[in-house]
Formats: C-alpha cells, sequence, structure tokens
C-alpha cells in the first residue's frame, strides 16, 4: 500500500495529514468534492485507549484498521514492524525520533509503571517481613533478594534493570 499517495507525514513533530486526492479515484463528482472537503488537510486519525490504558492514534483506510505509528513506520522504512517501541512511553508521539522496531520482549523493557502502584516496580512486599526484589528476564521471574527497607529492594531492582538491558523509562509513572 502506497500510504504516501494518500497522507503526508512529518518526522519532526509525528503529524500526519490527509492529501486530497484525485478525481479518477471516485465514482462520482459529488463523492469526489465530499471526500476532500471531508478530509483534505486534516490530521489523520483520532485517539484511541486500549483496554490496559495505553492510548495510541488508530484511523480506517480503504475498510481496514491501522495503528497511525505503524503506518509511519512503513512509510519511512518500507517495511512492517513487528512492534513500534515510543521510547518516552507517549503512544501519541509519533515524531520519527520516538519510534524504534523492537520485538515484544524489548518493547516490555520499557512499560510504564501503573499510577496505582504503591512500591516500585519489581518490588512485592514479604509475608515474611521486608521487601522481595525481582526482574523478568527471558520470561522468567529472577528473584533478586529479601530486604529489609523498601529503598534496598529498589536499588537492587534498579541494578538488575541495568545489567538485563531494560530502558531507563521503565517502570517510571509516565504519560499514556
Amino acid at each position: 500500500m502506497n500510504f504516501s499517495k494518500y497522507m503526508t507525514y512529518n518526522p519532526d513533530t509525528g503529524e500526519a495529514f490527509w492529501l486530497e486526492r484525485s478525481r479518477e479515484e471516485f465514482p462520482s463528482d459529488g463523492a469526489w468534492c465530499s471526500y476532500n472537503k471531508r478530509f483534505a488537510g486534516k490530521r489523520v486519525g483520532t485517539k484511541v485507549v486500549t483496554r490496559a490504558g495505553k492510548v495510541y492514534i488508530r484511523f480506517m483506510f480503504m475498510g481496514k484498521s491501522y495503528l497511525l505509528h505503524r503506518v509511519i513506520w512503513f512509510m519511512v522504512h518500507g517495511l512492517w514492524p513487528d512492534e513500534i517501541d515510543h521510547e518516552n512511553g507517549s503512544g501519541t508521539d509519533n515524531r520519527l525520533k520516538n519510534l524504534s522496531s523492537t520485538t515484544r520482549m524489548d518493547n516490555q523493557k520499557n512499560r510504564r509503571r501503573y499510577k496505582n502502584r504503591v512500591l516500585p516496580t519489581g518490588v512485592c512486599e514479604s509475608r515474611y517481613g521486608g521487601f522481595i526484589a525481582y526482574i523478568q528476564h527471558d520470561k522468567k521471574r529472577v528473584g533478586l533478594g529479601t530486604f529489609a527497607t523498601v529503598d534496598l529492594a529498589a536499588k537492587a531492582r534498579q541494578e538488575a534493570s541495568l545489567k538485563y538491558g531494560y530502558k531507563s523509562g521503565h517502570g517510571e509513572i509516565r504519560p499514556l
């Protein structure tokens, strides 16, 4: 699909806009005028919220639903990504410098922290006293030890995050 024929993208702002379409693409003058009045020059897509609370920009095109960040990657690089990571955690920030093609496992290393979580990411309270630090690596939960304070457990988790290649924003409260 040649999306560049139908929309324009600014890599510095992350915005995409519909282009005016030619008369040959429509069955009548009315349909052509109506489409261009309604869409040409307008921003592509609308914000949608996933079940997990993440916000992205989605749009319909030729009867199919697309996520804008995936289409942008395709327009710029010529191939569909397995998964796109928004480096700053904001699913609506589609600037090219904020997007990277990644695997599902690596994308999880940049997950945001849920606002309702009291303890730091990777720390839970032990039923025997103290706090347990843990990290997920190669689909397995790795225990990092039991600590007397939350701060010590969080420090152990932070060190493990660096060791296992987690991104600096992992576990932080960030924009959706």
